[in-house]
C-alpha cells in the first residue's frame, strides 16, 4: 500500500549513512581500548572480540560516531527503530544496561556512556 511504502522509505531516510569511500578503515571508531567497526559489525575491547545484541550495537555506534553528543531517548528510537515498534523508552535503557555490562568496568559507576539525567546519554569514551 502507498502508506506502507512511504513509512519504509522515510525510516530508511532516517537511518544514518555509511561513508562510502574506498578505505576500508572507514568504519571504525576506536576510543582507548574499545573499539566498533561498523562494516564488518565487529567490536573489540581489550583486543577481545565482544558479542553484543544488534540493537544494542547500533547504539552503541550511534553514541560512538557522535562522541560528546548528548542522545535524548526519542531520538535514539528514531534514528534506530522502525516506525511500527510499540515499545517505550525505557527500552533505550535496557540497550544502554546491556551495553554498559559489556564495555564498562564498573556497570553501576559507568565512564564510557554517561546518562545525562532528564536528557539522555552521551558517549564520552
Amino acid at each position: 500500500s502507498m502508506r506502507e511504502l512511504l513509512a519504509r522509505v522515510k525510516a530508511m531516510l532516517r537511518r544514518p549513512r555509511s561513508k562510502l569511500s574506498g578505505n576500508p578503515h572507514s568504519e571504525r571508531i576506536t576510543s582507548g581500548n574499545l573499539s566498533i567497526n561498523t562494516a564488518s559489525h565487529t567490536l573489540v575491547l581489550d583486543n577481545e572480540p565482544v558479542t553484543m545484541k544488534p540493537k544494542a550495537f547500533a547504539v552503541l555506534a550511534l553514541l560512538m560516531a557522535h562522541r560528546g553528543r548528548v542522545f535524548t531517548r526519542d531520538q535514539i528510537l528514531e534514528k534506530l527503530w522502525e516506525l511500527d515498534f510499540g515499545g517505550g523508552t525505557r527500552t533505550i535503557d535496557v540497550h544502554v544496561r546491556w551495553i554498559r555490562e559489556k564495555i564498562e568496568n564498573d556497570p553501576s559507576n559507568p565512564k564510557r556512556i554517561v546518562t545525562i539525567r532528564g536528557v539522555g546519554y552521551r558517549f564520552e569514551g
